[in-house]
């Protein structure tokens, strides 16, 4: 399954979260498939039909080394290497895989996929070519993902499963149904950053329009040398009547120092709020609290 898109996750949410109208959502990830397993464990028989769309295993994987233990984000890429080898008549490695193309991916949990019970999402970090002797070798490989709950990141230190796998239709999906041969690297530790939302609200003086509130403050994450700048995250401004449903908005980009600043128009009483709504789309922010507001008075 290809990765889904920052932009497409966020737009369509952005405007919400920042008013506080929406605490979960699935937007832009695939819709969970209704259907009788719905709500209920896998069975034996599910379980077996998808074992059955299996590719017959026809090569076999050793030597799967990855040049790193962890990750964080100032470090989100791995090197890894292994070899191929057709697989024997006792399963054992045969032959050497020359020029044999290998899928290297990322696998994580997403409880929107709703495939028969399957919330395993393959997300391609790239494709290696094995040499004479089935050696094949993917540098910087970007890890962008981590297991969901909900719509964002579940909180924490998280495992990174990276699996390899020799492709049957190359035309085809870069999971393990159309696989013939799979492996797995050693798990491999992501460590996340703990990131911040700073909002200072100035409200102006009344107008025939409302209230001019100004919103600024910036967006940091924690090192190990204090608070760092988060440039190019998106910040969403917006307003809440106390009466009524219409929201006035607009999304912000974070400065090289991770600074923003807009202003939001209050035509009532309500509540004017700044936030954060991208910084889950990577696998290296936690963010406890993404949202800030205030009640703002029109006289």
């Amino acid at each position: 399954m290809p990765k889904l898109s920052r932009r497409a996750r966020t737009a369509a949410v952005s405007a919400a979260l920042a008013a506080g109208l929406v605490t979960s959502l699935a937007v832009g990830l695939p819709a969970a498939t209704a259907g009788p397993s719905d709500g209920a464990p896998e069975t034996a028989a599910q379980h077996e039909g998808k074992q059955e769309q299996r590719q017959e295993q026809k090569y076999v994987f050793t030597d799967l080394t990855a040049g790193t233990d962890s990750v964080d984000y100032d470090n989100d890429e791995v090197t890894v290497s292994g070899r191929l080898f057709e697989k024997g008549p006792d399963g054992s490695p045969g032959a050497p895989a020359a020029n044999e193309s290998v899928d290297v991916v990322q696998a994580w949990e997403n409880p929107y996929r709703g495939n028969e019970g399957d919330t395993t999402v393959y997300s391609p970090l790239g494709e290696a070519k094995t040499d004479a002797q089935g050696n094949f070798t993917l540098e910087n490989a970007k890890v962008e993902e981590r297991d969901r709950k909900e719509f964002k990141p579940v909180p924490g230190d998280f495992d990174v499963r990276l699996q390899a796998g020799h492709r049957v239709n190359p035309d085809g999906m870069a999971d393990p149904s159309n696989w013939d041969g799979t492996g797995s690297w050693s798990t491999i530790k992501g460590h996340p950053s703990e990131a911040r939302l700073n909002t200072a609200f100035k409200p102006g003086e009344p107008t025939p329009d409302g209230r001019k509130v100004t919103v600024e403050g910036t967006m940091e994450r924690r090192t190990a040398d204090g608070w760092a700048p988060l440039p190019g995250q998106l910040v969403s401004l917006g307003f809440q009547p106390d009466e009524g449903d219409d929201i006035d908005s607009e999304t912000l980009t974070t400065g090289e120092k991770g600074e923003y600043s807009g202003t939001v128009t209050a035509s009532s009483n309500g509540t004017v709020s700044a936030g954060a709504t991208s910084w889950y789309d990577g696998a290296f922010l936690d963010m406890p609290d993404s949202r800030n507001s205030t009640p703002v008075e029109v006289p």
